[in-house]
Parts: structure tokens; C-alpha cells; sequence
């Protein structure tokens, strides 16, 4: 069955944006977008929003509902809304950000400023200290920003990206506690 019908939203914008940058990754693999189906290393939409996947760890924080449809190779997850429109699941604190941008407009405003997005000039730093991340892998702060770690490269890990989430869910469990 068809990730779109199992998830119950179109995703022929995503479907088509996968096949123009190639295969699901942008921007020298800095973003992700997780294809209708498993592939290259990187689950597809219906793996990746599983319940009992990393989304378990979140407890009654869990993002559930979200359609995560996209993530920055820190770990920033993008979701998709009924109404078409995206947003910004913060992985360490389990807040949502919603943003006023339609999947085009989301895809533009990446592209027109990658740096106050998504952290192009950490992560091309990180790639090159490190070596560049396969598509399972992210890369973490040892010490998350939300429990002030600093976004810089002396702060990042490779982690499998799997991990890192329920990692983050957590982390995100005990600061609601607070």
C-alpha cells in the first residue's frame, strides 16, 4: 500500500521534489526528505512516522499525529499538516513551530537562506572534521542547545539517527517534567 494512503496525505509535491533533487537528500545531504518508500539507507514516510519506532519514546509528548515528512542531518524534523502547510518538530523539547509556508514555500525558503534554516555552514564544517554522514546517521550535540550546549562543531557526535530520536524524546520527557 502507498505510504500516501497509509498516512492518509498526498504527497505528490514531496514525491516530485524527491525525484528533482535525486533521491531524497538536498544540499549535499544537510536535509533529508523521506521517500513514499524505503530507500538509499533512508526509510520511507510510513517507517519513519511508526508509533512504536523512535516516536515511542516521547510518551504523552509523542508527535503521533505528525507527519514528519523531512529532517536537517541534525535531527530537526519537518511535518506536514492536513491543511498542506509545514511546520518544525523540535525534537529536544517536543515543541511544534508551525509555519505559515506551503510545501513549495518551504522548499524555497530553505534554499534561499540554508543557513538561518538549517545550519548549512555547521554542518559543512562537521562534514568536513568528520567525514560525511550516511543516511541513517546524524549529527547530535553531546550536549543538546535546549540544555545549553552550543551549536558548534566541538559540541557534535555521529549518532545513528534512530537512536539520537529516542534519545531526544527523553531528553524532551525529562524537560516537561521540569
Amino acid at each position: 500500500m502507498p505510504a500516501d494512503v497509509e498516512l492518509g496525505i498526498s504527497f505528490s509535491a514531496l514525491r516530485q521534489w524527491v525525484v528533482r533533487t535525486g533521491g531524497a537528500i538536498a544540499l549535499d545531504g544537510a536535509l533529508r526528505f523521506f521517500p513514499p518508500y524505503s530507500c538509499n539507507a533512508l526509510p520511507g514516510l510510513a517507517v519513519w512516522n511508526e508509533a512504536t519506532g523512535w516516536k515511542k519514546n516521547y510518551l504523552s509528548l509523542t508527535p503521533i499525529d505528525l507527519v514528519i515528512f523531512a529532517e536537517d542531518a541534525f535531527g530537526t524534523q519537518f511535518y506536514i499538516e492536513e491543511s498542506g502547510r509545514v511546520g518544525i518538530f523540535w525534537p529536544e523539547t517536543a515543541e511544534r513551530e508551525p509555519l505559515s509556508l506551503s510545501v513549495p514555500q518551504f522548499f524555497e525558503t530553505i534554499a534561499d537562506d540554508p543557513e538561518g534554516t538549517i545550519n548549512i555552514s555547521l554542518y559543512e564544517d562537521a562534514v568536513a572534521s568528520m567525514g560525511p554522514l550516511k543516511l541513517s546517521e546524524h549529527f547530535a550535540f553531546r550536549l543538546e542547545t535546549a540544555l545549553g550546549g552550543r551549536p558548534s562543531l566541538d559540541n557534535l557526535i555521529v549518532m545513528d539517527s534512530s537512536r539520537h530520536m529516542a534519545a531526544l524524546g527523553k531528553i524532551a520527557v525529562q524537560l516537561a517534567r521540569i
